[in-house]
């Protein structure tokens, strides 16, 4: 059964998605539970485009973002963050914690207008973007650090639980509960006794952070 769920992605939102969906339903049926599904319309990012770029001079060198294999990919993004294209010098900023940026303050390094990078860890992802922003930063790359998940403590998937070198997180970078939608509330209409927020369903068009 695993290995029927993994075959493919199947981002939320997507045909892929529905599809193992009805599988899930149709195993639990037959093992005598009464399963069954209820649809919700969310705001989903969706998007069509992520690129990256080092820029030295006049030499633009694109960064390989696809993991291995040929088959359908999801994008390498984290969900609800901003579209833009963004050319800026990168910092980095460690954990990307409050604590880094004091160190960084007390070494005189500001992030404002420039690229923060920060890797996964000690912290939610979206803390990681919150502080970065606040600060005045254009952008954000987190990073997984192979000394923490990687291959280098130990054997990857599927010999091992760790990362392999081309492995990428997804997730969500919002900070708060449920659908942005119907903050705190089911994402149904009048939520609460509120009608949904208006916002805008649309794909994101990314091409971030050189």
């Amino acid at each position: 059964m695993s290995h029927d769920l993994s075959a493919v992605p199947h981002m939320a939102g997507t045909p892929a998605q529905a599809a193992t969906r009805d599988y899930v339903l149709e195993r639990m049926k037959s093992w005598g539970i009464d399963a069954w599904s209820k649809e919700y319309t969310v705001y989903l990012p969706q998007p069509d485009t992520v690129a990256a770029w080092i820029i030295t001079g006049r030499r633009a060198t694109p960064l390989a973002l696809a993991e291995p294999g040929t088959g359908p990919q999801i994008p390498p993004f984290n969900g609800y963050t901003g579209d833009g294209d963004v050319t800026a010098d990168v910092i980095y900023v460690n954990y990307g914690l409050i604590e880094d940026y004091k160190t960084l303050d007390s070494l005189g390094q500001s992030v404002k207008g420039k690229v923060a990078i920060a890797r996964y860890g000690r912290s939610f992802r979206g803390i990681k973007a919150r502080e970065a922003q606040k600060r005045g930063a254009v952008g954000l790359i987190v990073y997984s650090d192979p000394q923490e998940d990687g291959y280098f403590r130990g054997d990857v998937y599927p010999k091992g639980p760790m990362r392999n070198a081309d492995g990428i997180q997804r997730g969500s970078m919002m900070n708060g509960n449920g659908d942005p939608t119907t903050p705190s509330w089911s994402s149904v209409e009048a939520a609460g006794g509120r009608p949904k927020a208006p916002l805008a369903f649309r794909k994101i068009q990314f091409s971030p952070w050189t």
